[in-house]
């Protein structure tokens, strides 16, 4: 946006009246960019694009609710209860944009844990778990309350992130062997039910998702991981010489995922490749993902979780691997693996150029970066997640968002 480096250098004196112009008679805001951005209107769903009051306060309000622009507002903080009713002033503009919502009322309770809340769905008491079926109860589940229980596909991807600029990872030939040795499946097996192995860095159903598999035993053309091949990953480290270096593996898990026993599996797995290796266990902490990310730490390896902000391949390649992305000695550096490569960020840029262009061949750019990706091995991508939701009897006219999740203000109650 013009006017958006300057404000990012000096907040303070932040002026962004050239970038954002309002027109109170025409009732439009339009945005002016330095340069055409085709994810922007993507960019404006996001929570930094909220539209909020003129004079909201630039620090923590508390439990005192913002008006915003949708169907419903807070009629009652006071945890651990909230409750939604109808905002009086919406009105469904478009049903494709912004439906209206059907319940009159939405309360959400705090629950210890995710465990429990699957009980008082099962008895009726309430009607949606919000963090999911915990993964020890899906087959209890799916045996007892099958039309209840809704298993979808998520953007979610499982990977082991490897540090580029740090022995020993810094040999493409030690990264593309630890992808070669990886058991996926087992991976897939001890993560949670419903996931399943990949070799890539997009998810399936991202635009640019080309299956692509060459660390496989017997790799064919139809990109699909059959088993490790444990002879490749160790000629390859026969020949990198670096048999002997210890490594420290990282685990960033998110709090609905026990990475335990895959983190214990990758422990085995680089001792028989010849590299001892300890764990860092930091999943609790919430600053996990910030200190591995600071490259002073000198981390070399974790086991992470990653979620797009919304639907573009982009999210995935740009953000985790360009050259940009990284910002050194800093927590706040995006790109993990400090993975830098001209060929790539040349790819990435004829991407977005093509998007910018409504190019149809976008989507083949984008399959082009995302092979790059997997051949320099910067991370080691394991699975990809699925999203569980568990709704009570009497709960209908269930809809699930590949970005969003369960729809909840489309639910009905019989």
């Amino acid at each position: 946006m013009i006017g958006g480096a300057a404000c990012a250098s000096h907040p303070s004196r932040c002026d962004l009246s050239r970038g954002v112009v309002v027109d109170d008679a025409a009732n439009t805001v339009t945005f002016r960019l330095v340069a055409p951005n085709p994810e922007f209107l993507e960019r404006l769903t996001l929570p930094d694009a909220v539209a909020v009051p003129a004079d909201t306060p630039l620090h923590d309000i508390g439990l005192h609710p913002l008006p915003t622009t949708g169907p419903y507002e807070f009629a009652k903080v006071s945890p651990p209860v909230g409750w939604l009713v109808r905002n009086p002033y919406f009105y469904e503009w478009s049903h494709a944009a912004r439906p209206d919502g059907y319940p009159d009322r939405i309360v959400y309770r705090l629950i210890a844990s995710p465990s429990a809340e699957i009980a008082p769905v099962e008895r009726g008491s309430a009607d949606y778990a919000l963090d999911g079926a915990p993964p020890n109860r899906l087959t209890d589940l799916q045996t007892r309350f099958a039309s209840q229980l809704h298993v979808n596909p998520s953007p979610d991807l499982d990977a082991l992130v490897l540090n580029t600029r740090v022995a020993p990872f810094n040999d493409v030939r030690v990264r593309q062997a630890v992808s070669y040795a990886v058991d996926r499946a087992k991976i897939a097996r001890l993560v949670t039910q419903g996931t399943r192995p990949t070799c890539q860095t997009l998810p399936p159903y991202l635009p640019g998702y080309e299956r692509y598999c060459p660390y496989t035993l017997d790799p064919n053309p139809a990109g699909i991981w059959h088993a490790p091949n444990l002879a490749r990953a160790e000629r390859l480290i026969a020949r990198s010489h670096t048999r002997g270096t210890p490594i420290t593996l990282w685990n960033l898990g998110p709090y609905h995922l026990d990475y335990t026993p895959a983190v214990t599996y990758l422990v085995g797995l680089l001792d028989r490749l010849g590299y001892p290796t300890r764990i860092k266990d930091i999943s609790t902490d919430i600053n996990a993902y910030a200190r591995f990310a600071d490259s002073r730490a000198k981390a070399q390896a974790a086991i992470a979780s990653f979620l797009p902000q919304y639907l573009s391949a982009s999210q995935f390649i740009q953000v985790n691997f360009a050259c940009q992305s990284y910002a050194p000695h800093s927590p706040g550096n995006a790109n993990l693996s400090e993975f830098c490569n001209p060929q790539l960020d040349s790819q990435i840029q004829s991407a977005l150029a093509a998007e910018a262009n409504n190019s149809p061949d976008a989507a083949a750019l984008w399959a082009r970066a995302d092979r790059t990706v997997t051949d320099q091995a910067a991370w080691v991508p394991l699975t990809t997640q699925s999203a569980t939701d568990f709704v009570s009897s009497r709960v209908g006219n269930y809809q699930y968002s590949f970005q969003q999740g369960v729809l909840l203000d489309q639910l009905w109650v019989r």
